[in-house]
């Protein structure tokens, strides 16, 4: 400052809020000051400009407002379109879905459809096509999965088991499927309209064919039971007629139709009208695909299953997707004999791409694959369907298949160690055997849980038998039997019975079980299977002893299948037995003309040849029969092998029969002392008389001496005589002496034979064998022969009481 007072006035302009004169002050200093000097001036202003800025405020606020709403509102629009476009998309896959017939496709894109536009007003239209879409597609669903429980269950009772539980179970399915669709009711509507427009004419007529194959499925399981009342059988017949007028008014004429309808009023006794309609039936030839099935599940029912499998071949041509003709077909190829698993096999794969989580398809594949012995197909056809959760009928199916499968596997195993064993590799076969143990034993369980599931049926109880026989428990394997044969007999089961009863040596109780398997076997005209039947019984007789019995079973297994080759080799060995040589030896020619190869049948014609004299086939015979167990790796026969040696003997032969009777020998068979006696007379020719004479003597201690033991070794004592008395070396007082005790002990052995033949029968057997015989000329100039033949020849007297 120049002066105090210029600070003094800068000081007193600073005490009245002014700006000083020192320094010069900023613009917000000199407002803050004018503030504090004019207060209601600043506050004028505040007020205008507050009011100012809350207009402009206000106006900015209102335009973003209704920004926001233009961008709100065109968002939603936006949206709209957006779920009307998403909405048309599944709507339209929904109805391509009903097009291709995709019930369940249908439904998820129907209620797809719903679940995008059910909040939005502005989409009723949408709603309400969407959610009629969707309640056609789940009718549809419900029917299809009722049609399928009805055809399911007809098909069932068409085989063995529980018919009438399935014929009611298939009535109920259709009742309730039929329903759906207002039909079968009271008061049905005719003609339906599915799906209240919605369908294609295709699929209309799809679901009208669909009714109809219902409503002719229900009717054919109205057949009454065998011990129904006339009464409930023209009630049932009536309201079968009464389905079918029903059936008729959907628009479609078919021959199975008017069959039917011939088979009703013929139950009905009214045969002019069942004539009326097999005329109608035949004036129509099939076209439609539902006709073909219809009329191929009619022969399937009547056991015509070449019939029943062109019908249903017919179908598939039309309709390469009807999953009940290729389930049948597959059926028909099931229950054929022999059974055709591998041709089942194709329909069957076709069921399982048709209905995936429809579990009967893979059990049925799982069984054909493994009799095919694809077994890891086949369980994993098992493992599929145990997961889709099968129903009681169904988990029972899946238990009884997989073990018929593991036993099927472990028969398969069994082969391969038996096969292992004549290569000479026990190691490998050993390993085979524990395979075959593990696949029975893992069989048990299944079927136990099968039987503690359905007690009552019977099939469980049949394979569970199996299984122990298999494992060779033949207790647990009866009382099995037993239990099926009690719930359900079956020529099946009565057969397996009788067989076990033959393995464990029960021959008189194998018997009762054949006869009622022929007898039921004649009933349901099994023919191939009867006749063997037949043959089976007629082993059993011939092992008992009962001849002529066992010739009449063979002659009327024979006379069912004249072609059974087997049976002109039991034939042959039957009449052996009976002494009628010529006509056994024709069976057993007529057997090894057209049959296998069999050594059983090659030693029956060698000793019918050797009874007829010709020694020189029977020496063939005996030999091929000796090439067949050999080729068989099985070892030689000692009979046969004794056989071929007396042959040998007979042809004078005697260095070839002695190989055999050692080898016989050798082998311990059951005629020891036959065999003794063929070994001594051939070392006797041979003159080797002190081994042939301890044959003899070997042949005497075997067993207590018959008729033919003593016979022979009085020969190989009379031929001892003869090569006593040339052998230089016997020239001797003492080779005299043996050669004298040689020939009374001839004489004793032959006396001794004849006093073993019936007395009836003696001078027979004199004059047959012991005069035409030349092994006996050394002893027959003798004074006790001459007398022996006095006795034995002279007629037997009669002592008068």
């Amino acid at each position: 400052y120049a002066s105090a007072r210029e600070l003094a006035d800068d000081l007193q302009r600073w005490l009245d809020g002014r700006p000083i004169l020192a320094r010069r002050a900023g613009m917000w200093e000199r407002g803050l000051k004018y503030a504090r000097r004019k207060p209601w001036v600043i506050s004028a202003w505040a007020a205008g400009i507050a009011a100012l800025l809350f207009l402009v405020a206000g106006g900015g606020y209102y335009l973003f407002r209704r920004s926001l709403d233009l961008e709100a509102e065109l968002s939603h629009q936006k949206g709209l379109s957006d779920k009307r476009l998403q909405a048309a998309t599944s709507m339209s896959a929904a109805e391509d879905a009903l097009r291709k017939r995709d019930w369940p496709g249908a439904v998820a894109a129907a209620t797809e459809t719903l679940a995008r536009v059910e909040d939005e007003s502005a989409l009723a239209d949408l709603q309400e096509r969407a959610r009629g879409l969707q309640q056609a597609a789940q009718s549809v669903l419900r029917f299809t999965e009722h049609r399928d429980q009805a055809m399911f269950h007809a098909v069932l009772s068409l085989e063995e088991g529980d018919r009438q539980a399935h014929r009611a179970a298939a009535q109920a399915a259709a009742r309730e499927g039929l329903a759906v669709f207002g039909l079968a009711g009271d008061d049905p509507v005719m003609p339906p309209r599915f799906g209240g427009g919605l369908f294609s004419a295709d699929v209309e007529q799809w679901l009208a064919e669909s009714c109809y194959e219902m409503y002719l499925t229900w009717a054919e399981v109205l057949s009454p039971p065998a011990t129904a009342t006339p009464e409930d059988r023209r009630a049932r017949a009536d309201e079968a007629l009464h389905l079918l007028d029903e059936a008729a008014q959907l628009g479609l004429s078919t021959r199975s139709f008017h069959q039917r309808r011939a088979e009703l009023f013929q139950a009905l006794g009214q045969a002019a009208r069942a004539r009326q309609e097999q005329e109608q039936a035949a004036a129509l030839t099939p076209s439609h695909a539902v006709d073909y099935f219809l009329l191929g599940k009619a022969s399937y029912r009547a056991g015509d299953l070449e019939q029943a499998r062109t019908h249903l071949k017919k179908v598939l041509e039309r309709q390469p997707d009807h999953f009940w003709a290729s389930y049948c077909l597959a059926g028909c190829y099931l229950r054929m004999r022999p059974v055709r698993f591998d041709r089942a096999l194709a329909p069957l794969t076709a069921c399982v791409q048709m209905k995936p989580t429809f579990v009967w398809p893979y059990l049925l594949r799982g069984l054909a694959n493994g009799e095919l012995g694809d077994f890891d197909a086949a369980f994993d056809d098992f493992d599929a369907a145990e997961k889709l959760a099968p129903d009681e009928m169904a988990r029972y199916g899946l238990w009884v298949n997989r073990a018929a499968v593991r036993v099927r596997q472990g028969m398969v195993h069994e082969e391969r160690a038996q096969a292992l064993r004549r290569s000479g590799r026990p190691g490998e076969a050993g390993r085979a055997d524990e395979l075959v143990g593990s696949c029975y034993d893992a069989a048990v369980p299944d079927l136990e849980r099968a039987v503690a599931l359905r007690p009552q049926q019977p099939q469980a109880y049949a394979n569970l038998a199996q299984a122990h026989l298999r494992r060779g428990r033949w207790k647990e394997a009866q009382l099995q039997l037993d239990r099926a044969i009690a719930l359900a007999p079956s020529v099946a089961l009565y057969r397996t019975r009788a067989g076990l009863h033959e393995k464990q040596g029960a021959l008189a109780e194998a018997l009762p079980d054949l006869e009622n398997a022929i007898r039921l076997g004649a009933a349901d005209g099994g023919l191939g299977d009867l006749a063997r039947d037949q043959l089976q019984r007629g082993r059993i007789l011939l092992e008992l002893g009962k001849h002529p019995a066992a010739l009449e079973a063979v002659d009327q297994a024979l006379a069912v299948a004249p072609d059974l080759v087997a049976a002109h080799q039991l034939r042959g060995e039957t009449l052996l037995k009976l002494g009628r040589i010529a006509e056994a030896v024709a069976a057993l020619d007529r057997y090894l003309e057209k049959g296998p190869a069999s050594a059983v049948a090659s030693k029956a014609r060698g000793l019918g040849r050797t009874k007829l004299g010709k020694y020189k086939g029977a020496i063939e015979d005996f030999t091929r029969a000796l090439e067949i167990d050999r080729a068989e790796g099985k070892p030689a026969d000692p009979a046969t092998l004794a056989y071929r040696g007396w042959a040998y003997l007979i042809e004078e032969a005697p260095k070839l029969a002695l190989p055999d009777f050692d080898e016989a020998l050798r082998l311990r068979g059951s005629k020891q002392a036959d065999c003794h006696a063929g070994r001594g007379y051939a070392r006797v020719l041979l003159g080797q008389w002190p081994k042939a004479v301890e044959d003899a003597d070997a042949a005497l201690k075997e067993e207590t001496p018959t008729a033919r033991t003593l016979f022979n070794t009085a020969r190989i004592y009379a031929q001892a005589v003869t090569r006593v008395r040339t052998d230089p070396a016997q020239r001797t007082r003492p080779g005299e002496e043996l050669a004298w005790q040689y020939e009374r002990r001839a004489l004793q052995l032959l006396r001794g034979a004849c006093e073993k033949t019936p007395a009836a029968e003696r001078a027979g057997f004199w004059k047959q064998y012991v005069e035409a015989d030349a092994a006996l000329r050394p002893i027959s100039g003798t004074g006790d022969f001459a007398r022996l033949r006095a006795e034995m020849a002279a007629p037997r007297q009669e002592k008068l009481p």
